[in-house]
């Protein structure tokens, strides 16, 4: 029988594999994401959701391929947890053997810690979860409580944007007397929002170029991406390759929202400009942060990037991701290697062992095994004689 017991256990070696399992796949995902153009941001966008992705299955999959030893165990009728993982240290003085031995002793030290940092977990999962949704209304109704609709010029021309990006999803425009930076608000049913600042200082081909960027997050279903962000953030809140990811994705998001409006107008000064006035606005009022975010906009490196294109890759990210890849790999492949040493089947094999020991049943089977060299000197011997007559 499964106790609790044994789930926190398996929950809490979970968050331990975790660890080593994010540096290899943030090992990776910087690698390929160091041979992509920094002006390329749909490629390494995709690249970064990926890895994020990967995170969260491999969290879920390491949980249920113990939660499924635990099942396979607890058939035995023995510990299958302690038995899983009792230490069998290794003899000899080799590298892999004192590595090894340490390993062992560093698994059998935490093994009494598990339960603990499962509870941590579960509290963690909550308060984030409350944070998030705590947050979500509270910005939300912060928003739409100073705001008012948008006069029939902006309905129009947002009207007329939508057609252009062949958007057919309701969207409202509305006005705020704060001074934040324009978003999006809303799931079901977006609102574009917009400084009144904004509205009154720039240009009417500006404030289409702002529309636009706004439109492209409703185009590109930017609001699922986000809820699988705060999901994903909420399970592994305790990891820094996630904090990172998260941070990367919506960096690159923005980029790809800002490509996307210079494709559509082929103007880019015209738009870099309207993201200066805007952060020029920023600078001197409080900019909100949307609460499934984790930070704001960087409105002023989204800038530089269209200034300075011709910055095409990124060689730092490149040698950092080959070398932390390669360390990663090595790691990997010593702990598969030493967890190897003392795997399900020794264990099974030692339960059948007692359990035919015990019955009175075990029998030597090396007895049974014929002599087949000796069978084969007999078959020799009979052909030698039959060719002598």
């Amino acid at each position: 029988m499964i106790t609790g017991s044994e789930l926190l256990r398996a929950l809490g070696l979970t968050m331990v594999h975790s660890l080593w399992e994010g540096a290899v796949i943030t090992a990776l995902i910087l690698l390929v994401a160091g041979f992509f153009p920094i002006t390329s941001a749909r490629p390494r966008y995709a690249v970064m959701l990926s890895g994020l992705l990967l995170l969260l299955t491999a969290f879920c999959a390491t949980f249920l391929l113990l939660y499924r030893h635990r099942l396979a165990f607890g058939i035995t009728g023995r510990n299958g947890f302690s038995e899983l993982y009792s230490p069998v240290y290794i003899t000899g003085n080799s590298f892999w053997s004192l590595i090894g031995n340490f390993t062992d002793r560093f698994t059998a030290l935490l093994e009494p810690y598990y339960p603990f940092l499962a509870l941590c977990w579960i509290t963690g999962f909550v308060i984030t979860g409350i944070q998030t949704a705590g947050g979500l209304l509270f910005s939300r109704n912060m928003m739409l409580k100073d705001t008012e609709f948008a006069d029939a010029t902006l309905r129009l021309s947002l009207d007329r944007l939508k057609q252009m990006l062949r958007i057919t999803q309701p969207v409202k425009i509305r006005a705020t007397q704060r001074m934040v930076s324009p978003m999006v608000i809303g799931f079901l049913k977006p609102a574009i929002i917009l400084p009144a600042a904004a509205v009154s200082g720039l240009s009417p081909s500006q404030l289409e170029a702002v529309i636009i960027h706004e439109l492209a997050h409703i185009r590109r279903y930017d609001h699922l991406i986000i809820l699988f962000q705060a999901f994903a953030r909420q399970v592994l809140f305790f990891h820094p390759a996630v904090w990172y990811l998260n941070r990367e994705i919506e960096h690159e998001r923005e980029n790809c929202c800002d490509d996307l409006v210079i494709e559509t107008q082929n103007n880019s000064l015209n738009y870099i400009k309207a993201l200066a006035m805007i952060q020029e606005m920023n600078l001197n009022g409080l900019e909100p942060v949307n609460a499934l975010t984790t930070g704001n906009n960087h409105l002023l490196k989204r800038i530089k990037r269209m200034i300075r294109p011709e910055q095409k890759h990124s060689p730092f990210l490149r040698l950092t991701g080959i070398l932390l890849f390669l360390a990663t790999i090595g790691v990997s492949a010593m702990t598969l290697m030493i967890s190897g040493k003392n795997p399900a089947s020794r264990n099974l094999a030692d339960n059948n062992k007692q359990f035919l020991a015990l019955s009175g049943t075990e029998t030597d089977f090396s007895m049974q095994v014929p002599d087949l060299e000796k069978n084969r000197e007999i078959v020799s011997d009979k052909d030698s004689g039959r060719k002598k007559m």
